[in-house]
Parts: C-alpha cells; structure tokens; sequence
C-alpha cells in the first residue's frame, strides 16, 4: 500500500515550531481590501437606492467615497506584493 501524505489544516501549516498559530501576511491585505470593498458596495447600493431623491452635494460625497476607496485598492495592490509575479496595476 503507497504511503499517502495527510493533509494538512490551515492551523497545521500557520503553527511555528513552538505551536502557536502565526497570522498570515495576508490577512492585513484581505481585510483592507475587505474594507475598502464594503464602502464600495454600500455607497452603491445608497446611490441605487435612495440616489434620486438626494441633493448633488449629497450624491458628490458618496461618489467621493467610491473614488477615494478604489484610490486606495489601487495603492495597497500596488504597494503590497500579493503573490510572487502579481499583476502590475499601473
């Protein structure tokens, strides 16, 4: 019967040799992309929802958050190496 390798948990691959979980690198870019991404989001479904009825101050300022959040999607991708080779976003 071949020796077949067990798989092994996220826990077991980001455990150091003293056994305490290591955070991943990553995790600080997930979530600001997370967070960026849910202003995004929200500011547009505000705008399709009730949008209509705002005044332009109004609606420039949630565009301004738009704007502002993919400025800073765009900085962090730029800034931070993702993976080995990543995408150039300029």
């Amino acid at each position: 019967m071949p020796c077949v390798a067990s798989p092994r948990t996220y826990t077991e691959v980001m455990a150091s040799d003293d056994g305490t979980v290591q955070p991943s690198p990553l995790n600080g870019i997930v979530h600001e992309c997370r967070s960026e991404l849910t202003v995004i989001l929200s500011a547009v479904e505000s705008i399709e929802r009730y949008g209509r009825d705002w005044d332009d101050a109004k609606l420039r300022r949630y565009l301004h958050k738009i704007e502002t959040s993919a400025w800073k999607l765009k900085a962090l991708l730029a800034a931070e190496p993702v993976l080995p080779g990543s995408i150039d976003t300029h």
